[in-house]
């Protein structure tokens, strides 16, 4: 019989590495779009800001992955 409390570490490690991927993904996709739809030109720290949201963004996913494979072991 599995130990509860294993069970239950492993939800929550599941849990949190799709959430982080999920939010990798979505800072990735609308960031730069609300930055393009509430600017009429391009700044220069776009380039800045899309660098530091693609950044985090692949953070947030590296750990999303790692969590994940933690789980599986």
């Amino acid at each position: 019989m599995p130990d509860e409390t294993t069970d239950h570490r492993e939800s929550i490690a599941h849990m949190l590495s799709e959430f982080a991927r999920e939010i990798a993904a979505l800072v990735l996709v609308f960031v730069p779009l609300d930055y393009l739809l509430k600017r009429d030109t391009i700044g220069p720290y776009f380039w800045y800001d899309s660098l530091a949201v693609v950044l985090f963004s692949g953070l947030l996913m590296i750990l999303g992955i790692v969590l994940e494979r933690k789980m599986n072991r």
